[in-house]
Order: structure tokens, then sequence, then C-alpha cells
């Protein structure tokens, strides 16, 4: 059975309005507290070094918004789901490796202040991941779909006005 086209349209524009839109909150929201708090969340996981730690809480906030905002609007929307599947991989990886040593983690720092009753540190947040996961494997199989930036672009291109 085959899924009517404007029903799969429309599902990839939710995916990517939802993609999009929690990644650009979680860097705008890490972007907007203190470098140090995010840096703390992360040596909370007794994986990084301190400074490995400072570096990831500087830049890391700055790959989500970029990817974010590129599968928001559609432009370059393939890579930058394939930028947030990676990053989301890394996280559940983080987030396993803390499940099975046992370590109780109070703010993982995952999703900022905006977004914090999704902190979910057990294997419930493992879940939530590898949804977000499937999520971004869809747009990645799939690119973008119409209504982005891409689309009207090439639509454009495709058919001159005037003709």
């Amino acid at each position: 059975m085959r899924v009517p086209r404007t029903c799969w349209t429309a599902t990839l524009l939710m995916i990517r309005l939802a993609l999009g839109g929690m990644f650009i909150t979680v860097g705008l929201s890490k972007l907007m507290s203190p470098p140090d708090a995010f840096s703390r969340a992360i040596l909370s996981y007794d994986l990084v070094s301190p400074m490995a730690a400072s570096l990831a809480a500087l830049y890391l906030p700055w790959l989500e918004l970029a990817a974010g905002l590129c599968v928001l609007v559609g432009w370059s929307g393939r890579g930058g789901a394939m930028v947030l599947s990676s990053l989301i991989a890394l996280f559940t990886v983080v987030k396993l490796s803390s499940v099975v040593r046992g370590l109780t983690i109070s703010e993982c720092g995952c999703y900022g202040s905006e977004l914090a009753w999704l902190e979910l540190t057990d294997w419930r947040g493992i879940l939530l991941n590898l949804l977000w996961l499937v999520l971004c494997f869809v747009l990645v199989v799939a690119d973008v779909g119409p209504w982005s930036i891409r689309a009207s672009i090439l639509a454009r291109i495709s058919y001159p006005p005037g003709e």
C-alpha cells in the first residue's frame, strides 16, 4: 500500500519542524546559559577531560543550532539531518554508558533549560534518542521534500518565470 504523496510531504514537514525546532531551541538555550553549566553536565558522565568538556560546551551548541536551521528551512537538509543523526547517536552512546555504569546524572545537559522536562537520564532517555534517530534517518533517506528553500529554488530554476 502506497502512502499518498501529500500525506508523505506533510509527514516530512512535521519531522523537519520537530527536529529542526528542537535543535534550534536546544542550541539557543545552551548558548544563552553560562558555558560552565553545560561543561559541568558533560563532565558528570566521566568520559572526557575538563578541557574536552569545555571545548564541547563551547562548540556543540553552535553545531546543534546550525544543523537544526538546515533541517528546519530545508537548505542542505540531508546534510543537517546527517549531522543531527551523528550527534544523537553520540548522545545515545554516552547515555547508554552512564546507565550501564550506574552513574546518577541529575542534569544530563542534553536539552538545555528550555526543554528541561525532556532530560531523561535512564532507559527512557535512550529510547527517546532512538526515536529522534529514526526521524533523522527518515530525513536522510527522503531528503527534505517540498516546502523547503532548496525545493523552491530548484523549482524556479527548472521552470523560469514566464514559461
